[in-house]
């Protein structure tokens, strides 16, 4: 350990100490510098090795940088280095990466902070003793009009170049330098503070431009940069405070899903600054980005972000004052940089259009008056007269880029529209002499304002309550919120993209008596008067709520009692989805029948009803419900007898209503469930894209195949179901499951009279990267079969085709393999493992489609070897008006095959063969003379 002192009295120094605590027993022990002040003490990098102290001292008049090689004496071994004429108060070092290499000079660098502002950093170039070290100014003020700066902080990183950062002394200026100090930049936007500055590079400062100040005085703290030192964030112990009740305002990232950004604006009262903070992590982390610290900057009141954050630009802008002035600021990088413009008044309310356009309202001492702009500011529009007083809210149409329609309201309970983006604007209703709204209006319009031209308002009178309009259908507004809680005070609305409307309520929450919190209507638009809820649920009691900002289905609000920012997830703004009966589907058991609907994130209640038509507006005690879950049975239901269902959440609030499905109960026959066949139940390790196979059922038109992670299969991964059944009972998965994952899996028919049963559930595991094998078995030198009908380029062939290929002596068994693509990656018919065919010859029980194009192949088994497959076979099936051709051509006797190769006569005379056949040819001709005897007659008889 080393330490060094200095004596403040004049003609008395200090000296340098060192401490060894490798020794038995340590001691201090004086390295007898000189008559010397010590500032600063470095221990050179790999210091076992090199075993370079070096000091920056001084004599009252110059400082010096000194060095002590392990035991010698100072400046024995290399020169003592003087900067004349600048006696220090601090003084910092710093050294390259690549100090001591033996192929380069030996350099380090010094900071110095005289106290009366001709400090500098220095570069010393190391030279054997007696030669005095060589010193160069590097004049990190000189590009911009600075004989000398003062420095508090320096640090360096890297080599050949050097990277440099130093922090000022009397301020908080950053510079730095990327080439050893021949150039320098200084920060544009400066850490907050007053002086000291200290700087740290990042470890991996050349990968990530990380680095670290921190500074002293009003407002100080620690500061980060990662654009090299050009501009400053404050990260941590900030010497500021967010006063009780001072969250000003927010800013939520229209992307916030995906970016997790908000802005938040805040006063600290203990120096009556301003601060503009950033999380890009929903709240868990924060740092400031602005301040009115700032230079020029004397206050900021509002923030708005652009609609288009997150796209090209991240734009957010400020309000605020100036140089006694009103000023907008506008940050096109994420608030990094800010660019300032002078807007013509003060402005009382604002809202921005995309990245350029913006409009705010002034108020004159007269008129109140809103201005546009397009191009940031630079220029303004005339501004367009707004009534008498204060503009306290405005609001653009869904479709404004279109429209060009404005809502604003004002101090006095008014509301006036504009039609021309803000040129001109009209009392909403024009010829009201009174408006039954009071106080300061909030305004808001409809998501579907295109088509119903529904606009809303509220005033922020006690019990003032919320109203809507038609524009150019209503006579006047009407209250639509009957249940307000006596003493509602509504200062602001929101309205979400799906039409659900939220407003504040600012009276003191009481959770008991329901009071204060947020309102909510899911359709604040419907025709009757809209139900409203009030929210209360995790709110501290007597918490009084400023402002709400809505991006998608979250929520924002200022807890101003508690100076708290709170969110509130609306997982219960969408509708439920719904799962079975499927819509339109046929329904065959009337006693054993479910609905199953998807569960809705954060509802614990949901009401589910059944009718005999859509409207619901009878509908019988039997058939409606609540429950807990996301599945309930019904009660035997009526055959042959059409019904409709729908769910909602109730509870903790209310969701929309799903949309109406229907099903119809039949009469007809309950369909089997399948019995799995491939993979086996248990099966591992399985291909990550199975072959699944299963039974057929009789009267099946296709079949329904779920694939899940789960028993229940709440979440499938493949849902082969509606219009998505299968035709076949084979089907290759076209999804890519996990590796080494266990799925659950099952079938059900469907009939033209309904749905079967599920088959019972089968079990895999899929393989992993280890243990992936081909699907295919090894071929053995067997014959392959000679595919024989439908022979290759057969037409008009039955939709229900017979197979036959040649046998194959010494065959178990063939494998049969028909899909509508040549890779037969699909098949439609797979007849394989325990279902492999004894004949070779196979009557398909499965319809395929008309006019449809098929492959198939066929090949050996014989003792559980396998032969290679035969050649590949196409057809096309015939036309849906040759079916009835094809079924009597069916009807046609087909000679039997053998699996084995034997003779045809074998244990049968040929005689009898022979004998048959004559009868035969007789039967024939006898049938063949009676119709002509027939014709023959009857003709005569005309």
């Amino acid at each position: 350990i080393a330490v060094g002192t200095a004596d403040g009295d004049d003609a008395e120094y200090g000296g340098v100490y060192i401490l060894d605590e490798s020794e038995a027993n340590p001691d201090w022990t004086d390295t007898n510098i000189g008559e010397y002040d010590v500032y600063s003490l470095a221990f050179s990098p790999e210091y076992s090795d090199t075993g370079h102290l070096v000091a920056a001292v001084a004599d009252e008049t110059d400082t010096c940088i000194s060095i002590r090689m392990e035991d010698s004496n100072w400046n024995q071994d290399i020169g003592q280095a003087v900067i004349r004429g600048v006696a220090p108060v601090s003084a910092v070092i710093t050294f390259p990466s690549n100090y001591l290499d033996t192929d380069e000079d030996t350099y380090l660098f010094a900071g110095i902070n005289s106290g009366t502002g001709i400090g500098d950093v220095y570069r010393i170039e190391l030279q054997p003793a007696p030669v005095e070290s060589g010193v160069t100014d590097l004049d990190i003020g000189s590009g911009y009009g600075l004989p000398g700066v003062d420095v508090a902080g320096l640090d360096s990183s890297g080599s050949s170049p050097t990277w440099l950062c130093a922090g000022a002394a009397n301020g908080t200026n950053v510079y730095f330098s990327s080439n050893d100090g021949i150039d320098w930049a200084k920060c544009i936007k400066p850490p907050t503070g007053q002086r000291d500055t200290l700087v740290v590079l990042d470890n991996d400062f050349p990968h990530n431009n990380r680095i670290y100040a921190a500074t002293m005085g009003v407002e100080g703290g620690l500061s980060c940069s990662i654009d090299k030192g050009t501009t400053w964030n404050q990260i941590s112990l900030v010497d500021t405070k967010i006063s009780s009740g001072c969250i000003v305002d927010i800013a939520v990232s229209p992307r916030y899903t995906d970016d997790k950004t908000t802005f938040m604006l805040t006063l600290g009262t203990n120096h009556l600054v301003h601060s503009v903070w950033r999380t890009a992590n929903g709240g868990k982390y924060w740092e400031r980005i602005f301040s009115s610290v700032t230079e020029n900057v004397n206050s900021i009141n509002k923030m708005e972000i652009s609609p288009l954050y997150g796209t090209a630009d991240q734009v957010l802008y400020l309000t605020g004052t100036g140089n006694g002035t009103s000023v907008i600021w506008k940050t096109s990088d994420n608030g990094k940089t800010f660019t300032a413009r002078y807007t013509p008044l003060k402005v009382d309310e604002w809202l921005v259009v995309n990245n350029e356009e913006f409009i705010i309202g002034c108020y004159d001492g007269t008129h109140a008056l809103v201005y546009t702009s397009s191009d940031n500011g630079q220029t303004y529009s005339p501004g367009a007269i707004v009534g008498k007083d204060v503009i306290t809210s405005l609001s653009i149409s869904p479709e404004y880029t279109r429209d060009g329609v404005i809502l604003a309201g004002n101090a006095k309970g008014e509301i006036y529209h504009s039609e021309d983006s803000g040129l001109t604007f009209k009392l909403l209703p024009p010829d009201s002499a009174t408006s039954p709204i009071n106080g300061r209006v909030h305004v808001a319009f409809d998501s579907k304002f295109p088509v119903n031209h529904i606009v809303y308002a509220a005033g922020d009178a006690v019990n003032n309550g919320i109203y809507r309009f038609a524009i150019d259908r209503s006579d006047e507004w009407e209250r639509i919120d009957g249940s307000l809680p006596e003493g509602g005070l509504i200062r602001e609305l929101r309205v979400s993209k799906n039409g659900v409307l939220y407003a504040i309520n600012s009276q003191a929450v009481k959770v008991q008596d329901n009071k204060g919190g947020m309102e909510r209507s899911l359709d604040p638009s419907s025709q009757l008067i809209p139900a409203f809820e009030t929210i209360v649920k995790g709110l501290k009691e007597g918490s009084v709520l400023s402002g709400i900002w809505l991006e998608g289905d979250r929520l924002w609000t200022i807890d101003k009692t508690n100076t708290r920012l709170l969110t509130y997830h609306d997982t219960m703004a969408a509708p439920i989805t719904l799962q079975t009966p499927v819509d339109g589907s046929m329904v065959i058991d009337t006693k054993n029948n479910f609905l199953n609907w998807g569960v809705l994130p954060g509802a614990t209640e949901y009401i589910w009803q059944v009718d005999y038509d859509g409207t619901f507006t009878s509908v019988p005690s039997k058939l409606e419900g609540e429950t807990s879950g996301n599945s309930i049975r019904l009660s035997e239901l009526d055959t042959d007898t059409g019904y409709y269902w729908r769910i909602r959440a109730i509870k903790p609030v209310l969701s929309p209503w799903s949309a109406t499905w229907s099903f119809t109960t039949t009469t007809g026959q309950t369909l089997i469930g399948p019995k799995l066949i491939s993979p086996d139940s248990g099966a591992d390790p399985v291909a990550l894209q199975p072959i699944f196979q299963w039974s057929t059922v009789t009267g099946a038109e296709k079949y329904e195949l779920i694939v899940s992670t789960d028993f229940s299969f709440k979440n499938p991964v493949i849902e082969k179901a509606g219009r998505y059944a299968l035709p076949a009972t084979a089907w290759k998965s076209d999804v890519i499951l996990e590796e080494n994952n266990t799925y659950y899996w099952r079938v059900r028919a469907i009939g033209s009279e309904g749905y079967g049963d599920w088959s019972a559930a089968g079990i895999f595991t899929t393989q992993t990267t280890e243990t992936m094998e081909l699907s295919e078995p090894a071929v053995y030198d067997i014959k392959s079969p000679i595919t024989l009908s439908p022979g290759a380029g057969s037409e008009r062939v039955s939709v229900k085709p017979l197979f036959q290929w040649d046998a194959v002596s010494g065959a178990d068994s063939y494998e049969l393999v028909v899909s509508s693509d040549i890779t037969f990656e699909n098949p439609l018919i797979l007849k394989a493992g325990e279902y492999s065919l004894a004949t070779t010859a196979w009557k398909s029980n499965i319809s395929l489609e008309n006019n449809m194009t098929y492959y198939w192949k066929v090949r050996t088994i014989d003792n559980g070897l396998y032969s290679d497959w035969s050649r590949v076979s196409a057809f096309t099936t015939g036309m849906l008006y040759e079916e009835s051709i094809a079924s009597v051509m069916e009807e046609a006797p087909v000679l039997p095959v053998q699996s084995k190769t034997t003779s045809i006569s074998e244990g049968f005379p040929d005689w009898a063969l022979y004998l048959g056949i004559g009868l035969l040819v007789a039967t024939v001709l006898l049938q063949t003379t009676t119709f002509f005897m027939v014709v023959f007659t009857r003709m005569k008889q005309r």
